[in-house]
């Protein structure tokens, strides 16, 4: 990366501005005047880029700013890393038999490479909910929590108030997008789910619905990528682990 601003070569042809032209101005007074503006810009550039952690590449031989490309390497790794993932299934009926739901995270994470810390089910009941996710929060070894069921509307269902109050930050982004990509399979219906995920202790918890078929859009769609050190541009484990 370039680290100077680079000057105009005068014994290379350089387009010149017409207005620049019209007034009159001879070639000297234009390149000077064309060098200035360019330094202007480029010193704009340069801000921008220490402000967005971007890379502005000056091509060799070139009077132009050729492009600006944004730099979150940082937020990926060449290297895969397993993840130590607890999941949690809330309902009232369910069993280790019967938890489909449950199950197909467990299979979905191992199949990935990932590592299962522990599983669980709990009825809904919020300060159940809340001391079992509490427990893993603070486990050295738990870096990721999803949770099915509990995300809708009746009276039990109580997961989005049991976990977002230990939240150390929501990701909003989650809610919004699975709802997005739940938009295409199942249409209006998907603004019944109330799925949502946060930061607690670096531990990144998701929340969605009971059903089978939601765990499979969450996972496949988000989840799946943003716990894979090697998902660029940028994914959630640089943020994991030391507790």
């Amino acid at each position: 990366m370039s680290t100077n601003t680079p000057q105009f070569d005068t014994t290379k042809k350089t387009t010149v501005p017409p207005i620049l032209e019209k007034i009159g101005f001879n070639k000297s007074v234009q390149t000077t005047l064309m060098q200035l503006f360019f330094d202007k810009v480029s010193l704009l550039m340069s801000v921008i880029a220490t402000m967005t952690n971007a890379i502005l590449i000056y091509p060799e031989q070139s009077n132009h700013l050729k492009i600006i490309r944004i730099n979150m390497s940082h937020l990926s790794s060449k290297e895969f890393t397993p993840a130590n993932i607890a999941v949690l299934t809330v309902s009232d009926t369910r069993n280790e038999s019967t938890d489909t739901s449950g199950g197909y995270l467990v299979e979905a994470l191992k199949a990935a490479g990932h590592q299962l810390t522990d599983k669980q089910i709990v009825i809904d009941d919020p300060y159940k909910i809340r001391a079992v996710v509490s427990q893993w929060i603070a486990d050295d070894k738990t870096e990721v929590i999803m949770i099915t069921g509990g995300t809708g509307f009746t009276a039990r269902d109580t997961t989005p108030e049991a976990v977002s109050v230990l939240f150390d930050k929501q990701v909003e982004g989650f809610g919004e997008l699975f709802r997005a990509v739940s938009y295409q399979e199942i249409g209006s219906s998907t603004i019944q789910s109330r799925a949502l995920a946060g930061f607690a202790n670096n531990t990144v918890i998701f929340c969605m619905p009971g059903s089978t078929g939601a765990c499979k859009t969450a996972w496949t769609k988000i989840i799946v990528e943003q716990i894979n050190a090697q998902h660029k541009p940028c994914n959630f484990m640089p943020h994991l682990g030391a507790k």
